[in-house]
């Protein structure tokens, strides 16, 4: 079942970075400086226009939550909110827009584009959906030179909105064109029924003792014990941590060691390379997780993030600021791993989505497959509606199997139909027991889950040719003594029910 709010808000925080640093939280309803957002037309790619709600000027409303260095967006709109940004056009041009917003089905809201003359243009727009949804806003036609656009809200409703999203009506077609182009064919990822996650990485512990030096946890991976583990369990595929509680890889990564301007988050192993060889030939696609190493229970103050000249509180209270550094860093560190292992890494899923957003998607994409076009990515939107079209997966940070409004039929291609995450496959992601990944010292283990729970969930995903991605806590070992031994048995006891 899905987890409600609470609960998704305390897997939120183990599963990101759980301390990172908080920002007074304060009432900002009556925000007054608005930047002017100077629109591009000339851009090729990457040419939607973002307004964020926390950088408009507004009557209502204040920031859902303050937490560095993440930006999540307004709530508290009722009707007679307005929320208006100041924009400059090139020329009088009709724009696509689209609402990453939450509200009741049939809030009613209207855009207006007004120009300094008094001259404007409006639309009306009804939500289609309950919740958090992509909202289609239809066209709106902004004026040249400098003008207002600003959003109403005329439904007596709770409303929480993200941003809008403006492209030129002129380029939509042809953005439709290059996101059906990028898109790979996620067929394989929905029949495959389950697969097994973990989250481990130099910053595991054994299963007692002190933590072990990254050198010799690389070195003594046994890797040929690991894959026949994964069979054992009848893991479907694999997704494997690249980087989470710490920003390290097992793995010699030479942009990570420019960049910081030393070797001491990477190993001279390439246990990636070896992992992702190994299940391969055993016929066993291979994800990595990715998280981008902002370090929160660090304070923010690892070498890695400050090289990244993140502008942390002007991106948590406005969802602005130059970001471009550490797009540029993520580019150079992804597609370096992309093309390294080529078609033996099958897909991406990128955590904290509250983190990129707005990005320019299309080129971090471009990045996400390089070495391999066939390559499925995912971004985590939180609780939000989806960040891109550049991508095929949704996350399912926390969720199991509900059959909703929007889900693809049984026997279907597991894509859904409606919704916040229209357009892409259904999957769930989950801990089976006890945490997402072992980072302290002298962790335990208990299954949460019977082999029937999982039996049941998987079959009822399955029907709709919806994935599921099961996160085992696992252990530093010397050994191949990786798992929790109960854990492991249930899982085999699921392979048996599922596969044999």
């Amino acid at each position: 079942m899905k987890l409600l709010f609470s609960q998704s808000k305390a897997l939120f925080a183990g599963f990101l970075l759980a301390s990172q640093v908080n920002v007074h939280a304060q009432n900002d309803a009556s925000a007054k400086s608005t930047p002017l957002i100077n629109f591009q037309p000339e851009r090729k790619i990457d040419n939607i226009e973002y307004l964020m709600a926390a950088s408009a000027e507004r009557n209502q409303g204040k920031l859902s939550h303050q937490q560095l260095p993440k930006h999540f967006w307004i709530k508290g709109l009722n009707k007679g909110a307005t929320l208006s940004w100041q924009v400059k056009s090139k020329t009088t041009t009709d724009y696509h827009v689209d609402a990453l917003l939450s509200a009741k089905a049939g809030t009613t809201f209207t855009l207006k584009a007004q120009d300094s003359q008094g001259r404007f243009a409006t639309t009306t727009v009804k939500k289609s959906l309950d919740g958090w949804d992509k909202q289609d806003c239809k066209t709106l036609r902004v004026p040249a030179g400098l003008s207002t656009i600003t959003l109403t809200v005329e439904s007596d409703s709770k409303v929480d909105l993200k941003s809008l999203e403006l492209i030129r009506k002129s380029d939509y077609a042809a953005q439709q064109k290059r996101v059906a182009d990028f898109r790979a064919d996620s067929t394989w990822f929905a029949q495959s029924k389950y697969g097994i996650m973990m989250q481990y990485g130099t910053w595991s512990y054994p299963r007692k003792g002190p933590q072990r030096d990254k050198e010799a946890m690389a070195n003594d991976f046994n890797v040929p014990a690991f894959v026949s583990q994964m069979k054992e369990m009848g893991a479907g595929y694999v997704v494997f941590s690249v980087t989470w509680w710490d920003y390290a890889f097992m793995a010699p990564m030479e942009s990570v060691d420019t960049i910081v301007g030393h070797s001491k988050n990477t190993t001279k192993r390439d246990l990636l390379g070896d992992l992702t060889k190994g299940l391969q030939e055993a016929d066993i696609p291979v994800f990595f997780y990715y998280h981008m190493g902002q370090a929160g229970h660090k304070g923010g103050k690892t070498d890695w993030w400050q090289a990244q000249q993140f502008p942390s509180q002007q991106y948590t209270q406005t969802g602005q600021g130059d970001r471009s550094v550490f797009f540029k860093n993520w580019e150079s560190v992804v597609s370096e791993i992309g093309n390294r292992y080529g078609k033996n890494l099958d897909g991406w899923f990128f955590d904290d989505g509250l983190c990129y957003y707005p990005a320019p998607f299309e080129r971090l994409g471009k990045a996400a497959k390089a070495g391999n076009p066939d390559r499925l990515i995912s971004y985590n939107p939180w609780i939000v509606s989806r960040y891109t079209e550049f991508q095929e997966v949704e996350f399912g940070e926390g969720h199991y199997f509900k059959a909703k409004h929007g889900t693809a039929a049984a026997d279907g291609d597991g894509i859904w139909t409606a919704g916040k995450a229209k357009g892409l496959l259904q999957h769930g992601m989950f801990t089976m027991d006890g945490g997402w990944g072992v980072n302290k010292a002298n962790m335990s283990a208990k299954p949460k889950l019977s082999p029937s729970d999982l039996v049941s969930m998987i079959k009822k995903a399955s029907k709709h040719n919806s994935p599921l991605s099961i996160n085992l806590l696992m252990w530093d070992s010397d050994t191949g003594d990786y798992f929790d031994p109960e854990s492991f048995q249930v899982m085999k006891e699921v392979k048996k029910a599922i596969r044999d």
